[in-house]
């Protein structure tokens, strides 16, 4: 498979087609409501001085958009998205505009991570600004900037592999056997975790599922619990998880287009 990146005009059209669905723009606007939310919650700290737990609200309010949000717009976006774009004429108009397959790829899942990034990381960001301000008037900004770098970038993180996930579960599946493939790929490692921790050293024990490993890679980057072994470990785990998920996205599409020309 080669890496194509796409041009500008399919990625601004990739993006479109990412939030056509109604069920994006209800999860985009709760986004909104979610941050207000939480710039509200950093703001009402401020009277708890140098105790005011900072830390712990940014990462409450990260996976809020994570698995409130971004896991919405990922699988609203993604539903049927390979399927109806070749029903609706998208690839050909893809095609006609000297897109590769690779590239049409690419954009399409370029346009769901910054579909589900714009209240995920964008979300992340405004409540961690406000954050910011707050840790500044209470001596808390150096430990607080910490979490909200680390935060933004469990964010994207998220945003990539969530993406990944519902085009490789749904994008070119009905809904039954899409809800399957989401069950075996994001939902059933997680809560077997428990179980299959016991059966990999301790130190991986945090990364045998997606969720988990990109919680474990967050929480050792956070201040104060740095673990240099597991960020190495975590950040090799998540580029071969990407890799294999995108291998998987693009299996889709190729099953899809085999499928049209029997």
């Amino acid at each position: 498979m080669t890496f194509q990146l796409p041009r500008k005009a399919t990625l601004a059209l990739a993006l479109h087609l990412a939030q056509r669905r109604l069920v994006v723009k209800i999860a985009w606007a709760m986004g909104a409501v979610t941050t207000l939310v939480g710039v509200a919650l950093a703001a009402t700290l401020a009277k708890e001085g140098e105790n005011a737990p900072l830390g712990p609200l940014l990462s409450l309010m990260e996976s809020a958009f994570a698995y409130g949000i971004g896991f919405l717009v990922a699988f609203g976006g993604s539903t049927q998205a390979f399927r109806q774009d070749r029903d609706e004429g998208i690839r050909a108009l893809f095609r006609a505009h000297g897109a590769t397959t690779s590239e049409y790829l690419v954009a399409r899942t370029l346009g769901l991570v910054i579909a589900v990034a714009i209240p995920t990381v964008g979300g992340t960001a405004i409540t961690g600004l406000a954050a910011l301000l707050v840790a500044q008037r209470v001596s808390l900004l150096p430990a607080t900037a910490h979490a909200v770098f680390v935060g933004i970038g469990y964010s994207l993180a998220f945003s990539v592999v969530v993406s990944l996930v519902a085009l490789a579960a749904l994008g070119a599946r009905h809904r039954a056997g899409g809800y399957l493939v989401l069950l075996a790929l994001f939902i059933l490692p997680d809560f077997l975790s428990p179980y299959t921790s016991t059966l990999v050293p301790h130190a991986w024990s945090g990364l045998v599922s997606l969720p988990g490993l990109l919680s474990t890679l967050r929480d050792a980057l956070l201040p104060g619990g740095f673990d240099g072994a597991v960020v190495i470990r975590g950040l090799a785990l998540l580029l071969g998880a990407v890799v294999v998920l995108a291998a998987l996205v693009r299996a889709e599409l190729l099953r899809l287009d085999g499928e049209a020309a029997r």
